[in-house]
Order: C-alpha cells, then structure tokens, then sequence
C-alpha cells in the first residue's frame, strides 16, 4: 500500500513539474500585452510619419527589434507565445484582459 501511495506521489509530482516547465516557456501576459501595445503605437508612428511605404517597413521593423529586445525576448518566443494565447478562448481572454489593464 505503501509503495503505491509513492507512486501516485510522484506521478503526481513528475506531472506538475512539467506542466510548470511547459507554462515557462511562453510569456506571462502582461509582457505579452505590453509587447502588442507598443507594437501597435509603433507601427502607426511609422506610417503616419513616412510617405514612403518601405521606408516606413524599415524603421517599424526597427521598433519591432527594440520593442522585444526591451522586453528580453526574440521574435520566435514571441510568436509562438501568441500562438499559444490564440488556442484558446480562455487563453485569448486572459491576453485581452492584459491589453485593456496596459492600455493608456
């Protein structure tokens, strides 16, 4: 009996640490919710301030590289952390929510 209370302990244990592991690897979404804010100010700073449609492409891709390098993050984190807040209507709402607190 012993024995088997231990290892339904440490399944226990072994799933909660990856579903930790797993969650840590995306980011939180306060981060992710300043990320498109100021994404969003960026690129209508671009532009609004460029005639010139590939001028413009430039210097929002430069925002862009700033924004997340601010944020300690890469444009492939980033993504696939929005990939993952998108699978979900849960997910998805808690993101939202973080934009509508941020927003300003």
């Amino acid at each position: 009996m012993i024995k088997q209370v231990r290892f339904v302990l440490l399944l226990f244990l072994f799933f909660c640490s990856c579903s930790k592991t797993e969650s840590s690897k995306y980011l939180n979404s306060n981060t992710m919710g300043h990320i498109i804010i100021e994404t969003k100010k960026a690129e209508a700073m671009s532009y609004s301030d460029n005639e010139d449609k590939e001028q413009a492409e430039r210097q929002l891709s430069k925002y862009k590289a700033d924004i997340l390098k601010k944020h300690n993050t890469t444009k492939e984190c980033f993504d696939s952390s929005l990939a993952h807040y998108l699978s979900s209507p849960e997910l998805t709402d808690l993101l939202l929510e973080s934009i509508k607190r941020n927003i300003h």
